[in-house]
């Protein structure tokens, strides 16, 4: 059966090697999962985890004027409802110009269901234009950064969002330029 001990400060010893200081011994760990640690002020902004990596899961070819999922998607689970997450993706993208038409498209971040960051109308957003007849495709790096304050400690996915406003196909990440993503919790 677990104990539990209620205390309102827990202090170190006031002299000595470890003066002033509360240890945790080696191999064991504070779990503070069920609620969450409230630091002093002006103590923020440490960097508290980072999530990384890359994947290579095929094209995302875009043909709809509907906001569409691609494969670029990444999550992480926050320690604490006050941290702030910076998140970051790095992606190849490409616009398909049929003939001498023009070629509108958008790219949008979401937080599971919710936009945080784009825009929704083509102002602003992906372009390009064919010159004479012919088909023509564009394809440009591209970053997109945002810091989020999701306020949960649940698991949040974060994914990237296309669509055409105008035009024959968006097209995300080929499989010869894989994405990447970094995403950084920074204590609030």
């Amino acid at each position: 059966m677990a104990s539990e001990l209620i205390v309102q400060t827990l202090k170190g010893p006031t002299s000595g090697a470890n003066a002033n200081k509360v240890i945790i011994p080696s191999g064991q760990t504070l779990d503070a999962s069920a609620g969450g640690v409230t630091l002093p002020a002006g103590v923020g902004g440490k960097l508290l985890q980072v999530v990384s990596g890359s994947a290579s899961p095929g094209d995302s070819s875009i043909t709809s004027n509907s906001w569409t999922d691609t494969s670029i998607t990444a999550s992480i689970t926050p320690s604490s409802t006050s941290s702030k997450i910076v998140v970051g993706f790095t992606f190849q993208y490409g616009m398909f110009v049929s003939g001498s038409g023009s070629s509108y498209g958008g790219l949008r971040m979401l937080r599971d269901s919710t936009v945080i960051y784009g825009s929704g109308s083509d102002s602003g957003n992906l372009y390009t234009e064919g010159a004479g007849s012919g088909n023509h495709q564009y394809r440009i790096m591209s970053n997109m950064t945002y810091t989020d304050a999701p306020s949960t400690t649940s698991q949040v996915t974060y994914k990237i969002q296309g669509r055409l406003f105008n035009g024959s196909q968006l097209t995300l990440h080929w499989s010869a330029m894989p994405f990447s993503y970094t995403l950084m919790e920074i204590a609030g």
